[in-house]
Parts: C-alpha cells; sequence; structure tokens
C-alpha cells in the first residue's frame, strides 16, 4: 500500500461520495478509482458502492 492510496481512501470516506473525493484531490474520478487498489490488496471491500456514489 502507498501513503497516497490511503489518501484516496480517506478522501472517499469523508466525503462519501467518489465524484466529491475526485472534486476534492483535483483528479477524475475515475483517478479515484483506480487508486482504491486496496480493496483487491485486502480482498474485501472498503465501500458500499450505491448507485448515488458514481453520479
Amino acid at each position: 500500500m502507498e501513503l497516497r492510496q490511503l489518501e484516496y481512501v480517506l478522501t472517499v470516506a469523508e466525503e462519501l461520495h467518489f465524484r466529491r473525493a475526485a472534486e476534492r484531490m483535483h483528479v477524475s474520478q475515475q483517478s479515484v478509482g483506480e487508486q482504491i487498489r486496496l480493496e483487491r490488496e485486502l480482498g474485501a471491500a472498503l465501500f458500499a458502492r450505491t448507485a448515488s456514489a458514481w453520479r
């Protein structure tokens, strides 16, 4: 795990929304999703995704 990945995870957790987290970090929403690789490394979902989380 890299520090940057942790920053993305924490920002998504604070914002409760991938798009808002991306805006806050000045990156694309796709970049946020790609950086949440930590989920794959852990083998578990860290976030419950709903339709509203992807808007």
